[in-house]
């Protein structure tokens, strides 16, 4: 295995193979909003702020240019000396496995797959010196979705949830198509796949709502695939409006959920946190934010792994955020435990005042 120590955030060539540090840089600030500092202690390779962390964390870097086992990795942790009392172990390699995370996460370690090219995605993992993850993964393709086996696929979450919102309307299926990407044969498959439980009796075409809302509850993904927390300094309902001035100005799609998007679909009661969907991770300090703990939170901000979850955003009222499908807001909302506001808005929905 070749190794290599990185003195800063410049480019490498091992043989034919170019590790594109730079590229690494760029996209941690520009999609995931991780950002360089400039260290104090000249040991310390690399000071990255990441957000919804305190502090700075610094990182001693190695690049490896062939593929890692667990085992090597475990070794590399033991033989680890820092260069600064406080930095942490970071890890690029060409290839980042599940379990090859696992084990990183075990021992603290960061590893990132560094790309070969300009424009291909970098994966991987963050540690902070708490045990704290970022996990940093390529944006998925709405048409090729490569999953694991035995997933649900992301398209079908999406057919489920139109036809809930369709209730006793006709789904088109070249509608739904056109609408998310994929093909007419796999929306009618995806149509038979939920008839089971998206239906009254094998052989009914009428939707069972309650049946098909408690699938989703039930099966669509809770966690994101990154979520910083932050306390607000003023009201939840003035939070919103500069959280979302700050997401605009910065150019990251994004979509209001949890209470707030409860209230104002469907008013209930005074909101007391703000739940942000996000296209990337972004430090929040400008927006009048304090990082802390999910415990302590007013407001999480989050990044989905599902590629048509914003696309379901939608204006509301004269509320200038955008707001996720309520169907959607109403799984946020029994994700999250926020009951009351829940059931609020699953009556406003099977009403027929909300669509």
């Amino acid at each position: 295995m070749t190794t290599m120590d990185l003195r800063g955030p410049i480019s490498k060539i091992r043989g034919r193979q170019i590790v594109l540090i730079d590229e690494v840089w760029a996209q941690l600030a520009l999609t995931h909003g991780v950002t360089l500092e400039t260290p104090r202690d000249p040991a310390v390779d690399v000071l990255l702020r990441v957000p919804g962390w305190p502090e700075a964390v610094a990182y001693d870097v190695k690049v490896f240019g062939s593929p890692m086992a667990p085992t090597t990795l475990a070794q590399i942790h033991s033989r680890h000396r820092p260069r600064s009392a406080q930095s942490r172990l970071l890890l690029f390699v060409p290839a980042a496995t599940e379990t090859l995370l696992e084990k990183a996460a075990e021992h603290g370690v960061s590893v990132l797959r560094a790309p070969k090219r300009a424009g291909e995605p970098i994966e991987g993992m963050l540690v902070s010196p708490d045990g704290a993850t970022l996990r940093l993964r390529a944006d998925p393709d709405p048409e090729r979705q490569p999953r694991r086996r035995g997933r649900i696929p992301w398209g079908t979450y999406a057919v489920a949830f139109e036809v809930l919102a369709a209730d006793a309307r006709p789904v088109r299926q070249r509608e739904l198509a056109d609408k998310f990407g994929i093909s007419q044969p796999r929306v009618s498959q995806i149509l038979r796949e939920l008839h089971p439980v998206a239906t009254k009796g094998p052989d009914a075409s009428e939707v069972d709502r309650f049946a098909l809302a408690q699938w989703l509850v039930d099966e669509y993904p809770r966690d994101p695939r990154v979520s910083t927390s932050w306390m607000t300094l003023v009201p939840t309902n003035l939070a919103v409006v500069s959280v979302h001035q700050h997401l605009r100005v910065a150019g990251v799609e994004h979509a209001v959920s949890g209470q707030v998007a409860a209230d104002w679909l469907a008013p209930w009661a005074r909101p007391q946190t703000l739940w942000m969907w996000t296209r990337s991770a972004v430090d929040m300090t400008a927006a009048a934010a304090t990082p802390v703990s999910p415990r302590d939170a007013t407001l999480t901000v989050a990044v989905a792994d599902d590629p048509y979850l914003l696309a379901s955003a939608r204006q509301v009222g004269t509320h200038a955020s955008p707001v996720l499908a309520p169907w959607r807001v109403w799984v946020d909302l029994v994700h999250q435990g926020h009951h009351d506001a829940a059931d609020v808005l699953l009556s406003a929905l099977l009403e027929g005042k909300l669509r």
